[in-house]
């Protein structure tokens, strides 16, 4: 009888190490379960409610003056979705000879302006507007300029101009650009109010 407490001693201490619970490695181990809800995964490209004006088009802009004097340009866009109803929008131009209708001169560059979910921006159009291509004074003239842009259509895109070409301001001018599709140039538009008909 005298060996039966230790025996129920060492008993006891087996079930109880048996049944302990290690509370830092279940924490452990649950933490490795987790999912990092933190973690954003893109499905693919946004799908942006906005047109996409993203191609080369063909531009008027005509000052405002009592006659038609319009400045002819040829233009990429390049529309880069930011979210579903936004995005940026970067152009290239050149004034284009009134007489041949070809490109000369340097080109316009805006490298990105914002566009809101109105569709609407604005693009600099910043540098020289060659002589052989001013439909006003038949000289160089230094253009510095904003041009307020909408995305109407993936067909067309229109707006005004302010800023300053050479001694002409341009408050009241508009602008308007139809996408070309072929070697043949689409007319010549140079206002919102040329919009095509849907």
């Amino acid at each position: 009888m005298k060996y039966v407490g230790p025996i129920l001693f060492m008993t006891a201490a087996a079930a109880a190490d048996a049944g302990c619970v290690d509370p830092r490695g279940d924490y452990d181990a649950f933490g490795d379960r987790l999912v990092d809800a933190g973690a954003t995964v893109v499905d693919g490209p946004i799908q942006s409610t906005l047109p996409d004006v993203t191609g080369d088009w063909y531009m008027g802009v005509r000052p405002d003056l009592p006659e038609d004097r319009i400045m002819q340009l040829r233009v990429t866009f390049t529309f880069t979705p930011v979210t579903t109803n936004t995005g940026t929008l970067a152009f290239d131009g050149y004034a284009l000879d009134l007489t041949t209708l070809a490109p000369i001169g340097d080109a316009f560059v805006d490298t990105g302006a914002a566009i809101g979910s109105d569709g609407r921006g604005d693009l600099d159009l910043v540098g020289m507007l060659p002589a052989a291509a001013n439909p006003v004074s038949g000289s160089n003239a230094a253009v510095n300029a904003v041009l307020h842009a909408e995305l109407r259509a993936e067909d067309f895109v229109c707006g005004t101009v302010s800023g300053q070409a050479g001694a002409l301001p341009l408050a009241g001018t508009t602008w308007a650009a139809a996408r070309i599709t072929s070697d043949t140039l689409p007319a010549l538009v140079w206002s919102c109010d040329q919009q095509p008909a849907p």
